[in-house]
């Protein structure tokens, strides 16, 4: 334990150059760089055991740098500026200290919005270390904690837990490997296999150890799931760092140490990507997949990917790979992968009755029947470019086919005399660079993609399907795929109007999945369509929302008296489908003047409390909510304060 300021510090490192951020409070729920949607998390998440109004000290001495107040994402937060140039943010906050409060209360009531980011003059809200600054909340995004962040004077985190010596005394676990071949761009270079299969292949650990001996032909990438105890079984947490050595030379390691806002979105192939997963621990790839800037990756000749040209020797490897966290506690796992000269036989993932795609990074698997023997298909019509590498399979036959190539169908031989018929493969092959349109077949839905809005070449399609009888939707359903790819940036959705006597402004596009969830309802005239900007393939409609939102549950009520003079107003706030979008859609007035109100989205909770103090006698109170389909509902109280 170290003072400073006459405030306690609880861990620092070996100068004692940081305050832990609440006293006596140390449990760590989230981790430096664990996954989150399209992201990374930027700090740690310090456990409060569910409790709020808890105090948030000051790291070092300094001044307020920034505030950031809103109903999403961080909710309340204050960003320090330290002694030593470095930065120090506090998240979910539930109340700031008086002179931080003042500060945006006075922006709030001069712009009349409660969402505000602050840049204080440099020095306009000097801090003291240990200087309370604020108190732990809920607000924005999860449950009761306090979000933390060490960053660069330049805005990148770093590694908090590099400044403060956390007893840590739990080693990783690690669960699995992931086994994933690096096909050719070009279909005439043999593919890799694993298993016998073109597609990745996951290998359990019992006791410690793979489960099978990986036979893999070509090219392939390692990728291992591990995870990070520090506090409680409850709590995991990514590691740290994770090594990667073949033969006794270390290939190179992934290392958190710090990352960049402006690459973050790379976390989607930097792990396993699962569009369901949620904020579940993600496999590590141990190899840079393309466009992979990120700067975590320490060594890596030729990427981390594994061959006979980078190291593999044909026959038996010997494979290790260690995991350790930031306090120096390591695991490992060790096993043999064979290098083969031919494939074998594997089990495929489907068994066809006829051709089909199964579309994957870079490309798409083309399974064909056993009853094939093999598949006579070509690239072009006219058979000059065959479909050569077939592999015999459990049920059938597969030929990798790289997006590279172009090729939206392929062409089957029917007879020596016949010409050769299509075969559509109901996939539109897309590279990166260039991007390009994916229509539906009915033409009423076409998704954008723009030069570099795709990791790396694919296939891609936008399909058509009904919706259900009970289903809300006003159009056909569109289903973007596939799912399990991530996309590089957001896409432009567009889809026809319904024919319907709904008025525009209540049609919106929303996805599907556990319900529906806004999308947009940007309005293309030209087209006569609603456009959206999305982030991830999935399944879309237009859906009408004519439902005002619901408040309820008001205190205090109408038959209260009150004796103090500037009361917390609190009611809830929920709506059907469309939701609250903007600060601007919630509006509490007090006798007609305006008063910012706090909204939690996650409990659809909400207070106000007035900066000035009510004279006694009746007041009147005013509360609109409006969702983003305009849909407006309002509710008026007469407040009573005594003397």
């Amino acid at each position: 334990m170290l003072l400073a300021a006459g405030a306690p510090a609880w861990a620092g490192d070996v100068s004692g150059r940081y305050v832990w951020p609440i006293t006596n409070y140390t449990n760590l729920s989230a981790g430096f760089c664990d996954f989150r949607t399209r992201h990374y998390h930027g700090g740690i998440d310090i456990s409060t055991n569910g409790q709020e109004g808890l105090e948030v000290r000051a790291a070092d001495s300094g001044w307020v740098e920034r505030i950031s107040v809103g109903y999403w994402g961080y909710g309340k937060a204050v960003y320090l500026h330290l002694a030593d140039g470095r930065m120090a943010v506090y998240g979910h906050l539930s109340e700031l200290a008086d002179k931080i409060r003042e500060y945006v209360e006075a922006e709030q009531y001069k712009t009349q919005r409660y969402q505000q980011n602050l840049y204080p003059p440099p020095g306009h809200l000097p801090i003291a270390r240990g200087e309370v600054i604020a108190y732990s909340g809920q607000t924005g995004a999860g449950p009761p904690h306090l979000h933390f962040e060490i960053r660069t004077g330049d805005n990148k985190p770093l590694n908090p837990l590099a400044f403060f010596d956390k007893t840590d005394k739990i080693k990783p676990s690690i669960y699995s490997v992931t086994i994933i071949p690096i096909q050719p761009d070009d279909p005439d270079t043999p593919p890799s296999t694993v298993a016998g299969s073109l597609l990745p292949k996951t290998y359990s650990l019992a006791n410690g150890k793979l489960t099978a001996i990986p036979k893999v032909t070509g090219a392939v990438g390692l990728s291992v799931l591990a995870d990070d105890n520090i506090d409680a079984p409850r709590w995991t947490m990514s590691a740290y760092r994770h090594r990667l050595i073949v033969n006794g030379i270390e290939v190179g390691e992934v290392r958190y140490d710090s990352i960049n806002y402006d690459h973050t979105r790379q976390i989607e192939i930097e792990r396993h990507y699962d569009p369901d997963g949620g904020l579940s621990p993600r496999a590590v790839n141990l190899f840079r997949r393309e466009h992979n800037t990120l700067w975590h990756y320490h060594g890596f000749s030729d990427d981390g990917i594994l061959s006979a040209a980078t190291g593999l020797k044909p026959g038996k490897n010997d494979i290790r790979i260690e995991v350790a966290d930031r306090a120096g506690h390591e695991n490992s796992v060790a096993f043999t992968l064979e290098l083969a000269d031919s494939a074998g036989s594997a089990s495929l993932p489907e068994t066809p009755t006829d051709i089909m795609a199964i579309p994957a990074w870079g490309g798409a698997v083309i399974l064909a029947p056993v009853a094939m023997a093999p598949p006579d298909l070509s690239l072009e019509a006219d058979g000059d470019r065959p479909i050569r590498h077939w592999l015999r399979g459990k049920g059938g036959w597969q030929v990798w086919l790289p997006a590279s190539a172009g090729a939206d169908r392929l062409w089957r031989s029917t007879g020596a005399d016949l010409p050769r018929q299509p075969v559509p493969l109901g996939w539109r092959p897309m590279r990166s660079e260039d991007g390009g349109l994916v229509a539906s077949e009915d033409g009423r839905a076409s998704v954008t993609l723009a030069a570099g809005d795709l990791y790396a070449a694919g296939f891609w399609t936008l399909r058509r399907g009904e919706p259900g009888p009970k289903s809300r939707a006003l159009t056909p359903l569109y289903t973007l795929a596939p799912r399990d790819i991530p996309l590089a940036r957001d896409v432009r959705l567009q889809i026809d109007l319904p024919r319907t006597d709904i008025a525009l402004e209540k049609l919106a596009i929303y996805r599907a999945g556990g319900g529906w969830s806004f999308e947009g309802r940007q309005v293309d005239t030209l087209h006569r369509a609603l456009v959206a900007t999305i982030r991830s393939a999935g399944t879309f409609a237009i859906l009408a929302d004519r439902t005002a939102p619901v408040i309820a549950n008001v205190t205090p009520t109408g038959k209260s008296s009150l004796k103090e003079r500037r009361p917390t107003i609190r009611f809830e706030v929920s709506d059907n489908l469309s939701g609250i979008g903007s600060d601007e859609d919630l509006r509490l007035t007090v006798d007609g003047r305006w008063v910012p109100v706090e909204f939690d989205p996650d409990l659809r909770a909400a207070k106000a409390r007035p900066r000035w103090p009510l004279d006694p006698g009746t007041h009147s109170v005013e509360i609109v909510a409006r969702d983003r389909c305009g849909n407006e509902a309002r509710f008026t109280r007469t407040l009573t304060i005594r003397k």
